[in-house]
């Protein structure tokens, strides 16, 4: 099938399938705002982490359609794919549920996620170098969910209703005139 529609197919099919699973599993896409903070974490994170291994990277994701390079690619995923990721997975999440359901819940997440790089990796759309392996991805997914769900409410929402209210909202932008 690769040899058919051609190699640089691949980095466009997981985010547009993103974007159409999104469409179906965001329940609430006016309250984007409550995922915000988490959404931008996760993006500081993974630009951290790339500005950090750039001489050495511990993977490498090859040409896609229009993303002619792996920096690029890294940025599409991180300003596409990461904040739908976050928006499906925390609009959906059993916070009222006990641990049991929660644990199940990202365990879902993170096998579903080791799957499309495994797939992604036996057709050689990603490639490990410098000692990372599929398995070094499979145990990031399995801390990145519970992380996730970790920050988005635990750390970043009471830090930031103090902040708020310490020196008032510095997400809503002020209107100031110029002069």
């Amino acid at each position: 099938m690769v040899e058919i529609i051609g190699e640089n197919w691949a980095g466009m099919v997981f985010p547009l399938i993103l974007v159409f699973a999104s469409l179906f599993v965001v329940k609430d896409w006016r309250n984007w705002r409550k995922y915000y903070p988490t959404i931008l974490f996760t993006i500081s994170v993974d630009l951290i982490f790339s500005v950090l291994t750039y001489e050495h990277s511990l993977w490498y994701f090859h040409k896609a359609l229009f993303i002619p390079n792996h920096t690029l690619h890294d940025l599409w995923i991180n300003f596409t794919a990461f904040p739908l990721i976050i928006l499906m997975y925390l609009s959906r999440y059993p916070y009222k549920s006990g641990w049991l359901m929660q644990t199940a819940y990202f365990t879902l997440w993170a096998v579903l996620f080791s799957l499309v790089e495994g797939v992604s990796f036996i057709l050689r759309f990603i490639t490990y170098h410098n000692g990372w392996s599929y398995w070094w991805s499979v145990l990031f997914w399995f801390t990145m969910f519970p992380v996730v769900r970790l920050v988005s409410a635990d750390l970043f929402q009471p830090m930031m209703r103090k902040l708020e209210a310490s020196y008032g909202s510095f997400i809503k932008l002020e209107h100031r005139p110029i002069f």
